[in-house]
């Protein structure tokens, strides 16, 4: 049991059954604060982005290789344009590349892959970011999401996004709450900002 203040000068009694921490790349700060066996690794990518007349998609373009050409998700930005989100091999290879070359790059994949795709008069952006994992040997690429527990705290990363559901279940099994118990938080208990995603933050579209 320990107190925290809040904003507005109240003081709230708080009793932590379970610490879980699903922090990516931060999880290596928490390591550090815990215990050396929430090691991790990143594995840096240059994801994509398009904006434009695009049709709703979910999917992978597969490949003989164990990542798919591109992966592509479907979003909306702040003035209600469909955006795609891409990674897989493309977003791998663009970390060598400058944005500039990247935006060039997936163009191209796109006509390769979607050939009845007007790409003119869609546009593009990209930015790097840090895939975080569990350490695993030699650097290897974790195949499954991750958990790791130590006590009460509880470790996660979902290593892919579609992994997050089946991870979601993992931390559930873990908790094993006492039976009819329900937690109600006070309606005006301060909630943490969303931050927007990368698609609403963009400076400059190619």
């Amino acid at each position: 049991m320990f107190e925290t203040t809040l904003a507005d000068g109240r003081h709230l009694p708080l009793s932590v059954r379970h610490l879980i921490y699903t922090a990516g790349r931060g999880n290596e700060v928490l390591q550090g604060m815990i215990s050396e066996s929430f090691a991790t690794q990143r594995r840096p990518l240059r994801m994509v982005m398009v904006k434009g007349d695009l049709p709703e998609v979910f999917g992978h373009a597969i490949q003989a290789s164990s990542l798919p050409r591109i992966t592509v998700t479907s979003h909306y930005g702040q003035g209600g344009e469909r955006v795609w989100y891409i990674g897989g091999q493309i977003a791998e290879d663009g970390i060598e590349r400058s944005d500039q070359d990247q935006c060039d790059a997936a163009r191209q994949e796109l006509k390769s892959l979607m050939p009845g795709l007007n790409v003119t008069k869609l546009q593009f952006a990209s930015f790097l970011i840090d895939r975080a994992e569990p350490k695993q040997a030699a650097g290897a690429r974790p195949s499954k999401p991750m958990l790791k527990r130590q006590g009460r705290i509880i470790a996660a990363w979902p290593v892919k996004l579609a992994f997050a559901p089946l991870l979601a279940d993992q931390v559930i099994e873990q908790l094993d709450p006492p039976k009819g118990e329900v937690v109600v938080l006070p309606d005006d208990l301060p909630r943490p900002d969303i931050k927007a995603p990368p698609w609403c933050e963009v400076q400059q579209w190619n």
